[in-house]
Protein backbone atom coordinates (compact mmCIF):
# COMPACT_ATOMS: atom_id res chain seq x y z
CA UNK A 1 0.00 0.00 0.00
CA UNK A 2 2.79 2.71 0.62
CA UNK A 3 4.57 2.04 -2.72
CA UNK A 4 1.30 2.92 -4.04
CA UNK A 5 0.29 6.01 -1.96
CA UNK A 6 4.42 6.97 -3.55
CA UNK A 7 3.31 5.99 -6.73
CA UNK A 8 0.20 8.14 -6.53
CA UNK A 9 2.25 11.21 -4.65
CA UNK A 10 4.56 10.83 -7.19
CA UNK A 11 1.77 11.51 -10.19
CA UNK A 12 0.04 13.90 -8.67
CA UNK A 13 2.77 16.45 -7.83
CA UNK A 14 3.95 15.59 -11.81
CA UNK A 15 0.82 16.56 -12.75
CA UNK A 16 1.04 19.90 -10.73
CA UNK A 17 4.81 20.89 -12.27
CA UNK A 18 3.53 19.87 -15.41
CA UNK A 19 -0.07 21.70 -15.09
CA UNK A 20 1.68 25.11 -13.33
CA UNK A 21 3.99 24.97 -16.42
CA UNK A 22 1.33 24.88 -18.66
CA UNK A 23 1.49 21.19 -19.95
CA UNK A 24 -2.20 19.02 -20.16
CA UNK A 25 -2.66 16.51 -17.27
CA UNK A 26 -2.09 13.37 -20.12
CA UNK A 27 1.50 14.34 -20.28
CA UNK A 28 1.62 13.31 -16.41
CA UNK A 29 -0.90 9.98 -17.25
CA UNK A 30 1.84 8.99 -19.94
CA UNK A 31 4.53 9.13 -17.30
CA UNK A 32 2.72 6.71 -15.41
CA UNK A 33 3.40 2.92 -16.59
CA UNK A 34 1.35 0.22 -17.72
CA UNK A 35 1.19 -1.73 -14.45
CA UNK A 36 0.85 1.46 -12.46
CA UNK A 37 -2.39 2.44 -14.18
CA UNK A 38 -3.75 -1.23 -14.00
CA UNK A 39 -2.95 -1.12 -10.17
CA UNK A 40 -4.69 2.20 -9.70
CA UNK A 41 -8.05 1.04 -11.80
CA UNK A 42 -7.92 -2.62 -9.77
CA UNK A 43 -7.46 -0.52 -6.58
CA UNK A 44 -10.19 2.47 -7.46
CA UNK A 45 -12.84 -0.54 -8.61
CA UNK A 46 -12.14 -2.94 -5.77
CA UNK A 47 -12.59 0.15 -3.11
CA UNK A 48 -16.09 1.38 -5.21
CA UNK A 49 -17.28 -1.93 -4.79
CA UNK A 50 -15.97 -2.32 -1.72
CA UNK A 51 -18.79 0.14 -0.54
CA UNK A 52 -21.56 -1.09 -2.56
CA UNK A 53 -20.99 -4.43 -1.14
CA UNK A 54 -21.20 -3.22 2.17
CA UNK A 55 -24.39 -0.72 1.85
CA UNK A 56 -25.67 -3.76 -0.20
CA UNK A 57 -24.97 -6.28 3.04
CA UNK A 58 -25.71 -3.91 6.00
CA UNK A 59 -29.25 -2.67 4.34
CA UNK A 60 -30.03 -6.43 3.77
CA UNK A 61 -29.69 -7.56 7.31
CA UNK A 62 -31.23 -4.19 8.41
CA UNK A 63 -34.64 -5.30 5.79
CA UNK A 64 -34.38 -8.92 7.70
CA UNK A 65 -34.35 -7.63 10.99
CA UNK A 66 -37.48 -5.36 10.10
CA UNK A 67 -35.80 -2.11 11.21
CA UNK A 68 -36.14 0.76 8.52
CA UNK A 69 -33.94 1.69 5.68
CA UNK A 70 -33.21 4.98 4.68
CA UNK A 71 -31.74 6.17 1.17
CA UNK A 72 -28.19 7.00 0.91
CA UNK A 73 -27.27 9.52 -1.81
CA UNK A 74 -23.88 11.38 -1.15
CA UNK A 75 -21.00 12.27 -3.03
CA UNK A 76 -17.93 13.52 -0.88
CA UNK A 77 -15.27 12.84 1.49
CA UNK A 78 -15.58 9.36 2.95
CA UNK A 79 -14.35 11.47 6.36
CA UNK A 80 -17.48 13.11 6.43
CA UNK A 81 -20.51 11.14 5.30
CA UNK A 82 -23.78 11.59 7.06
CA UNK A 83 -22.81 10.68 11.10
CA UNK A 84 -26.61 9.84 11.74
CA UNK A 85 -26.93 7.44 8.42
CA UNK A 86 -26.59 3.47 9.53
CA UNK A 87 -24.38 2.91 6.16
CA UNK A 88 -21.84 6.11 7.57
CA UNK A 89 -19.51 3.86 9.56
CA UNK A 90 -19.56 0.36 7.93
CA UNK A 91 -18.61 2.19 4.29
CA UNK A 92 -15.45 3.99 6.92
CA UNK A 93 -15.03 0.76 8.26
CA UNK A 94 -14.75 -1.21 5.08
CA UNK A 95 -12.55 1.40 3.54
CA UNK A 96 -10.01 1.62 6.57
CA UNK A 97 -8.97 -2.05 5.68
CA UNK A 98 -7.82 -1.52 2.39
CA UNK A 99 -7.05 2.30 2.71
CA UNK A 100 -5.65 2.93 6.09
CA UNK A 101 -6.46 6.75 7.24
CA UNK A 102 -6.80 7.74 3.49
CA UNK A 103 -10.50 6.83 2.97
CA UNK A 104 -10.51 8.76 -0.39
CA UNK A 105 -13.77 10.45 -1.72
CA UNK A 106 -17.22 8.61 -2.43
CA UNK A 107 -20.40 8.72 -4.50
CA UNK A 108 -23.10 6.10 -3.34
CA UNK A 109 -26.45 5.72 -4.19
CA UNK A 110 -28.45 3.13 -2.27
CA UNK A 111 -32.03 3.27 -2.56
CA UNK A 112 -33.91 0.30 -0.99
CA UNK A 113 -36.15 -1.46 -4.20
CA UNK A 114 -34.09 0.56 -7.47
CA UNK A 115 -31.31 -2.06 -7.39
CA UNK A 116 -30.93 -0.65 -11.24
CA UNK A 117 -30.17 2.94 -10.41
CA UNK A 118 -27.45 1.89 -7.07
CA UNK A 119 -24.05 2.35 -7.38
CA UNK A 120 -21.18 3.19 -6.04
CA UNK A 121 -17.66 4.98 -7.04
CA UNK A 122 -14.24 5.55 -5.12
CA UNK A 123 -11.62 7.77 -5.34
CA UNK A 124 -8.69 8.99 -3.83
CA UNK A 125 -8.53 12.86 -4.52
CA UNK A 126 -11.47 15.28 -4.62
CA UNK A 127 -10.76 16.15 -8.06
CA UNK A 128 -11.88 11.99 -9.21
CA UNK A 129 -8.49 11.83 -11.59
CA UNK A 130 -9.16 7.90 -11.75
CA UNK A 131 -12.82 6.87 -10.35
CA UNK A 132 -13.59 3.44 -9.63
CA UNK A 133 -17.09 2.20 -10.18
CA UNK A 134 -19.31 -0.61 -9.34
CA UNK A 135 -21.35 -2.09 -10.66
CA UNK A 136 -20.20 -1.53 -13.89
CA UNK A 137 -16.41 -0.76 -13.52
CA UNK A 138 -14.50 0.80 -16.10
CA UNK A 139 -12.68 -1.79 -17.81
CA UNK A 140 -9.31 0.89 -18.21
CA UNK A 141 -7.51 3.56 -16.83
CA UNK A 142 -8.69 5.93 -20.06
CA UNK A 143 -11.85 5.30 -18.90
CA UNK A 144 -11.39 5.79 -15.17
CA UNK A 145 -10.32 8.48 -16.18
CA UNK A 146 -13.07 9.99 -17.54
CA UNK A 147 -15.75 9.37 -15.10
CA UNK A 148 -17.10 12.07 -13.29
CA UNK A 149 -17.30 11.75 -9.04
CA UNK A 150 -21.06 11.44 -8.54
CA UNK A 151 -22.43 10.72 -12.30
CA UNK A 152 -23.02 7.07 -13.06
CA UNK A 153 -20.78 6.00 -16.13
Amino acid sequence: MKKYLLLVLCAVLLTMCLTACGDSSSAADSSLSEENKTEMLETANANAKRVFTTANNYTADRVADGKSVESLEYTGAVDELPADHFLSEPIKAALKETCGDELGYISIRFVLNEEDSNFAQWSESESGTIVGQYPNPPKSYDKATKITLGKKA
